[in-house]
């Protein structure tokens, strides 16, 4: 039924309507379940991490060294979810968990007395809103490869979906320095405090002697 309903709609309505119309209704939504839960994000120092490859690797480092430091903390990625220690695997099977579960995760963390929030910030969750409205204090970058195009159709469109991360104006961004898709991403840093990291000579975390 859904489905036919939007084929009726592409019709019918002027080109490019649908899409706004959606856009409008996922920001509304995100909105009103933030509100439903109390505004949870607020308080909680959140790093997100975007790119192709590597999101659930590097959110569980950072993860660990906060916990290191002593800091109290909760995870979300695709692969585990995790609130002051307290690890369990992430069955929703789902790239992109529902607004409803992730401001509850929020709101558990808040909760909990969790300092830093580490979460992985999928295109598709991006594209569709899901993110709005959450402060993040920290932006990373892993880096962009063909992926994905089967939603956003170009590579161009897949990068703008990745930058809304950057355009939420976090205190700190981390780029990766070797990715080809840098200069595009460099764009959106203006906000805030820059690090770079790669075996480039230019980057601020230069690696040198890597081995795999």
């Amino acid at each position: 039924m859904k489905n036919e309903l939007v084929k009726i709609a592409r019709k019918t309505l002027p080109q490019g309507a649908l899409e706004k119309t959606k856009n409008a209704y996922r920001v509304a939504r995100t909105k009103m379940i933030s509100l439903r839960y109390g505004n949870p994000a607020r308080g909680l120092r959140i790093i997100a991490v975007t790119g192709t490859n590597g999101k659930t690797t590097t959110a569980c480092y950072i993860n660990e060294i906060l916990k290191e430091a002593g800091f109290k903390t909760a995870l979300f990625t695709t692969a585990v979810i995790e609130i002051t220690g307290k690890e369990k695997i992430n069955d929703l099977n789902a790239t992109v968990p529902t607004v409803a579960r992730l401001f509850s995760f929020f709101q558990t963390a808040q909760r909990e007395g969790v300092e830093y929030v580490i979460l992985e910030a999928t295109s598709h969750a991006l594209s569709q809103h899901k993110f709005d409205g959450v402060p993040i204090e920290a932006a990373v970058m892993t880096n962009l490869t063909q992926d994905h195009l089967d939603y956003h159709k170009t590579m161009e469109a897949y990068a703008a979906a990745k930058a809304k991360l950057f355009e939420k104006k976090p205190k700190y961004i981390v780029l990766n320095r070797d990715d080809e898709w840098f200069e595009y991403f460099d764009k959106f840093t203006a906000s805030g405090e820059k690090m770079t990291y790669g075996t480039n000579p230019e980057a601020e975390a230069h690696l040198t002697h890597v081995k795999l």
